[in-house]
């Protein structure tokens, strides 16, 4: 491989043929070192002309022989020297951005990486997306305090690749992020000196469709290399046309260029549109926005809750990785602290369960039976749920329904369902 190895100086030239041959080899660790040690002789040579500089970059960039992190970390780091990057007009050679099917098919398949299990996939970007106040940014600084401390997420789904964290907050004063960031921690028991990789942005004006605020971003980058970078939330970081696909690309890509670059992942606080019944989309298509957002986006949960209810329903959604069933988070909050804690089973299961407890209860209160328009009218919510509850509580054998001659709204009487305890109908009273 070449004569660097032995102490011999190398030219661009000598450099491009031993990559070229490189690159047919298997990707072996000995064959990662061996570019690694090619490209700090690349950015030592002072007399490379402006095609060989581009010839040897998109030959250690392709097939993996060195990271882009790691090509782009170098040439800044070598006297000041920059990459060459291809002009859009200029042509690149059909090797250089296209791999033969045998190539990609040799290469092993290797199993998801997670950020946080089950829960984020490694450097993916994507949404933590809900209705206002419907527990977003609680979700979402969970989730950056696990990263930075190793702690358990929601109290089950542990990270795995722990590291830097910046969360760029746009929204709420800086007491209140403090308040929340102060409970959350103690109820995961961290101690505060130990979260010096854990950064903060607060209502600092971040635009990320400007260049300075762009320049920024990446240089804090450079400086600290962060796992995970979050922005909370979209609305507030640009000035684009969120429901304009053409508007968003930009931002979109800027967002894409910090995970590939920097090799974090990107996670957005974001809004869904007001939920109706008729709408049947799936839950990433009622982002709020561009329906890009849902193609662009590789990792993603999905918030559901009542205002005034602990219970968070979670929806999580992987491009690569086998989807979570639906959870439940509950907020427990105190003075003293707050715990987001996951409990088994869906948001509309743990309502369907609570009914039944009413339906139980109303009941019980009720031995002459109790009218199905009354019960409706007495519990409310969804229809779909007090469906779901009676007939769980109807399979289980602890109610029945009889069809009975009662009084209707109007005072006439008229055939009506009435529901009673137990599993007995004979036990019942009837008017017919």
């Amino acid at each position: 491989m070449g004569t660097l190895l032995c102490g011999g100086k190398m030219n661009s030239k000598s450099i491009i043929e031993e990559l070229e041959n490189l690159i047919k080899l298997d990707l072996s660790e000995d064959v990662k070192k061996r570019a690694r040690l090619l490209l700090g002789e690349f950015f030592t040579i002072s007399d490379s002309t402006r095609e060989e500089k581009m010839q040897a970059e998109v030959l250690f960039l392709r097939g993996g022989l060195v990271t882009n992190k790691e090509y782009f970390d170098l040439a800044r780091q070598k006297n000041g020297l920059k990459p060459i990057v291809l002009h859009p007009n200029q042509t690149k050679t059909p090797e250089s951005w296209t791999t033969d099917l045998f190539t990609l098919l040799s290469t092993e398949i290797a199993p998801p990486k997670w950020l946080i299990e089950n829960i984020w996939t490694d450097e993916s970007v994507g949404f933590v997306a809900g209705e206002p106040k419907g527990g977003k940014t609680w979700a979402a600084l969970d989730m950056a305090l696990s990263i930075a401390s190793g702690k358990s997420c929601f109290g089950k789904f542990q990270p795995q690749r722990l590291g830097h964290v910046l969360y760029m907050a746009e929204e709420g004063k800086t007491d209140e992020i403090r308040r929340r960031l102060h409970l959350l921690a103690a109820g995961k028991q961290i101690e505060a000196e130990t979260m010096l990789n854990f950064r903060l942005s607060i209502q600092q004006g971040i635009q990320i469709d400007q260049n300075a605020w762009k320049d920024t971003i990446n240089h804090y980058c450079e400086k600290f290399n962060p796992v995970a970078l979050f922005f909370d939330p979209l609305v507030r970081i640009h000035s684009a046309k969120e429901d304009s696909a053409d508007a968003m690309k930009p931002i979109l890509a800027y967002l894409r260029s910090l995970q590939v670059a920097y090799h974090c992942s990107v996670i957005i606080v974001h809004h869904m549109r007001k939920p109706s019944e008729e709408d049947k989309a799936r839950t990433g298509q009622k982002l709020r926005g561009t329906g890009d957002f849902y193609a662009w986006l590789d990792s993603a949960l999905y918030l559901e809750r009542k205002r005034g209810e602990s219970a968070i329903g979670i929806q999580a959604e992987h491009r690569d990785a086998e989807e979570l069933d639906p959870f439940t988070l509950i907020l427990n909050s105190s003075e003293e602290m707050v715990t987001l804690s996951y409990q088994e089973g869906s948001l509309e299961n743990i309502r369907v369960t609570e009914i039944s407890q009413q339906i139980i209860t109303l009941l019980q209160n009720c031995s002459q039976g109790m009218l199905q328009r009354d019960l409706d009218n007495k519990i409310g919510g969804k229809t779909v749920n007090r469906y779901n509850a009676l007939n769980l509580l109807k399979e289980e054998n602890r109610i029945h329904e009889v069809k009975e001659v009662r009084p209707g709204s109007t005072g006439k009487p008229r055939r009506q369902t009435v529901w009673y305890l137990g599993d007995n109908e004979n036990t019942s009273p009837s008017l017919l």
